[in-house]
């Protein structure tokens, strides 16, 4: 969930990372993309610096050395270093995503988001993600990360599949071709599987629950301190209760959380540190 967070702020950072504006408005942002080149069809699509656009306009979006490239009817946009995790895309799926910004608060939904990439796939169902800003930061990303972790945020999601590939060029083909073909569901090594998450921010503290299917099948309720520190990009997370019904399990999700240490990831019970600023 620790890293699925991460995810889900990047989602809103790639919009916004486009202008530095108060008012951002997409609505059901519907398409694909098959690298180097997807496009997507929006019902509303308004940024400042711009005309407003409706009634299923086309976006194309390329991509480019260093970032990806988003084009509309009268003019273009660039999106230069991205996250490593979007970087690595080769094939997405994404159907009803829904952005809006204003100069206090972002609020981020979808229907489905479905990715292949050369590390790892992901399949994210009935995203909800809410948060109030921090005007005082000027740097866009800055500014959403604070605000959700620092003061206010919301976190909602029905279903999520991570899926880590080994570096086999075969598990990879095979990924991707079930995309293509429809499938619902990725099939390669080391699959993780979470339901109904529910994650609330209030200034230092979070409190949660989510249906694991990884390592334990349960519903598991948990609580804690959360905080983002601008100057080292890290995310602190210490856990301090997690129950599934009357049972303590945090020994348990400590066991789960280690297998999925990384780089980015630093599992030292009872912290999580997320390292942002580290390219996986």
């Amino acid at each position: 969930m620790l890293n699925l967070l991460k995810t889900c702020l990047t989602l809103s950072t790639l919009t916004m990372g486009y202008v530095s504006a108060n008012d951002i408005t997409i609505t059901n942002f519907t398409g694909a993309y098959e690298a180097p080149s997807g496009t997507g069809t929006a019902t509303r699509f308004t940024i400042p610096v711009s005309d407003e656009f409706t009634n299923n306009l086309t976006i194309k979006i390329e991509k480019i050395s260093g970032g990806y490239n988003l084009i509309l009817p009268d003019q273009e946009r660039e999106w230069l270093d991205p996250p490593s995790a979007l970087d690595d895309v080769v094939i997405a799926r994404w159907n009803g995503i829904n952005l809006s910004k204003t100069a206090t608060q972002v609020n981020l939904s979808g229907t489905t988001l479905q990715t292949v990439g050369r590390a790892q796939n992901l399949n994210l169902k009935n995203l909800s993600l809410k948060c109030v800003l921090d005007s005082s930061n000027t740097d866009e990303v800055n500014q959403l990360m604070q605000g959700c972790l620092n003061k206010e945020g919301t976190l909602r999601l029905s279903f999520v599949e991570l899926v880590k590939h080994k570096s086999d060029f075969l598990n990879e083909l095979m990924a991707i071709v079930e995309v293509l073909v429809g499938g619902d569901d990725f099939t390669t090594q080391s699959t993780t599987l979470f339901e109904n998450i529910e994650l609330d921010i209030k200034g230092d503290s979070f409190t949660g629950q989510i249906k694991t299917k990884a390592g334990i099948t349960a519903t598991v309720k948990l609580n804690g301190y959360i905080r983002y520190e601008e100057g080292s990009q890290q995310v602190r997370i210490r856990i301090d209760r997690a129950r599934a019904g009357i049972l303590n399990v945090i020994g348990i999700l400590f066991d789960e959380l280690t297998k999925l240490e990384s780089e980015s990831m630093v599992v030292q019970r009872p912290w999580v540190t997320i390292n942002l600023a580290t390219e996986e």
